[in-house]
């Protein structure tokens, strides 16, 4: 069987990923107006995988969803939104495959190899969580930043050019220039997790094959020696 301690660790890693890709998920932070430069610099807008949302200097705040779930949204937006889902749905996966492989659990301990098979199956499933949500953050990001080094690309009046032509709804009525929010190095935290504790688990598990193929060698090939020491037996014992 392989570390326990180490297996502890990942699993861990593998809950906190979950945890911080599901906030990252839900909150309205991908992007925020920069307030540098800004004639009123009171009002804050931030823009999420699902809302918007703008925060006033009183305390008010009010959030919208976007007017169109799917259709008229950029691509940056569409691709974060399925690559998000699919990295909360292997990290989930993970989770539970990882505590079935655990060597603290009594699940499979009748079946040799199914704990080592459940490690490198959440390893995998981790890893893949890891790079979903790194793709998804990371494509965001450039957008954001195409967005902010090209003002003609955003506004309520966008023409069609390379980005092609945007939801108003997305963008907003003012034009405002974005920058990077938090949920995005939320996301980046969330890659190097899900690499980190899949890499663990592989390892664990790829180890821990390797020990139970060399027992099963090591048991086919030992032949106990014959017992030459009690001589065999003639016929009929007599007491």
């Amino acid at each position: 069987m392989g570390n326990s301690g180490v297996q502890i660790i990942a699993l861990l890693l593998t809950m906190t990923t979950f945890v911080i890709t599901l906030i990252a998920c839900i909150l309205p932070f991908w992007r925020r107006n920069d307030l540098e430069g800004e004639v009123i610099e009171t009002i804050r807008r931030s823009s999420g995988l699902w809302t918007k949302c703008t925060y006033l200097a009183t305390g008010n705040w009010n959030c919208d969803a976007y007017d169109r779930f799917f259709i008229g949204l950029p691509a940056s937006l569409q691709g974060a939104r399925a690559l998000t889902i699919i990295s909360l749905f292997f990290g989930f996966c993970a989770t539970i495959t990882s505590v079935i492989g655990l060597d603290c659990t009594t699940v499979g301990m009748d079946q040799p190899g199914l704990k080592q098979k459940c490690m490198l199956a959440a390893g995998v499933m981790q890893i893949l969580t890891g790079i979903c949500i790194g793709v998804a953050v990371s494509w965001f990001a450039s957008s954001v930043l195409y967005e902010f080094h090209n003002p003609l690309s955003r506004g309520p009046y966008v023409g069609q050019g390379v980005r092609g032509s945007y939801s108003q709804s997305y963008y907003g009525n003012n034009g405002d220039r974005f920058v990077y929010g938090e949920c995005l190095f939320l996301g980046w935290a969330a890659m190097v997790l899900g690499i980190v504790s899949g890499a663990l688990f592989c390892c664990n598990g790829y180890s821990s094959l390797n020990e139970e193929d060399d027992n099963r060698s090591f048991n086919a090939a030992y032949q106990p020696p014959m017992d030459y020491g009690r001589p065999k037996s003639m016929g009929h014992e007599y007491i």
